[in-house]
């Protein structure tokens, strides 16, 4: 359902709401669709989208929320204004065959095995067993990965209580005879440490946090994976870590991108520049952002 300035007018009346996905209900609230009810004065809420100008509530609202979803849009016509290269975008079936499948159905099977939804709601273990058959198989690898899959129903972006924590992590671990596998994760209570495996804490959206996980890490890492908290400034806030970790030949990729987020990545891909090589895959209902470093 598309909201615009209208709609706010007309269904907020007595209360201050944000609500970009609703419903009118009898009270005069509206409700998130099966989320609840929100209320809050918007120009309070995101003062970087209001416009510093005259005008009543009702008239700067509106445009507040609309300079919310209008922003990314704009920074990417700026961006093909001024000649930033977006990244290409591929499927991940055309990725693996443009740069070596590698060990797919191995691959796939270890992640089934352990519980991992990265071979089963989604396909990517193509674009894994392409990036470590890039990176060499049998070689040295670190590995990091953001998320760990929590199951514990209080935790933003859980997995549900079937969820198995640490999956993708002991996939991994078992694809790479040589590998050390990191992982981190919010919730402390999924933390563990088994052979060839260890992890810690980390809030995605405190950048403070990653300074305090750099140091119990490596310097240098081969790939670099966000599965975690699936929000545009977390995922930013990993992607800076990554790269200011990444080897040269190493890959850091940001998973579950909605492809309505498809402009503000062909943004980023287009600010790297040419140190890195990025592209978008898309796989399934999501979309990966991949980039590699080149030196």
């Amino acid at each position: 359902m598309t909201f615009s300035p209208r709609d706010f007018l007309l269904f907020t009346k007595k209360n201050r709401i944000l609500a970009p996905y609703y419903e009118r209900a009898k009270n005069g609230y509206i409700a998130f669709r099966n989320r609840g009810q929100t209320r809050l004065d918007v120009l309070k809420a995101f003062p970087l989208y209001c416009a510093y100008s005259g005008g009543g509530y009702s008239q700067r609202a509106p445009l507040a929320l609309q300079a919310v979803n209008d922003m990314v849009p704009a920074l990417k016509a700026l961006g093909d204004g001024i000649g930033l290269a977006a990244p290409p975008v591929m499927t991940d079936h055309v990725y693996a065959e443009r740069n070596g499948a590698g060990r797919v159905d191995e691959l796939a099977a270890l992640f089934r095995r352990y519980g991992s939804d990265k071979s089963s709601a989604h396909e990517y273990h193509r674009v894994y067993a392409s990036i470590l058959h890039q990176i060499g198989e049998d070689g040295t690898v670190n590995l990091l990965e953001i998320g760990l899959g929590t199951n514990n129903p209080d935790v933003v972006s859980n997995m549900g209580i079937a969820g198995r924590p640490g999956a993708s992590l002991r996939a991994f671990r078992d694809f790479l005879p040589r590998g050390r596998v990191f992982g981190a994760d919010i919730d402390r209570r999924v933390l563990f440490e088994e052979e060839r495996i260890r992890t810690f804490p980390v809030d995605q959206t405190d950048r403070a946090t990653f300074a305090a996980l750099g140091a119990a890490l490596p310097d240098e890492f081969h790939l670099m994976i966000d599965d975690g908290l699936h929000l545009p400034t977390a995922n930013l806030n990993s992607l800076s870590f990554f790269l200011s970790r990444l080897s040269v030949g190493g890959f850091a990729v940001v998973e579950d991108i909605p492809k309505i987020a498809r402009e503000l990545w062909q943004f980023v891909g287009g600010l790297l520049g040419e140190c890195y090589e990025a592209c978008i895959v898309e796989s399934g209902p999501s979309l990966m952002f991949v980039v590699k470093r080149l030196r």
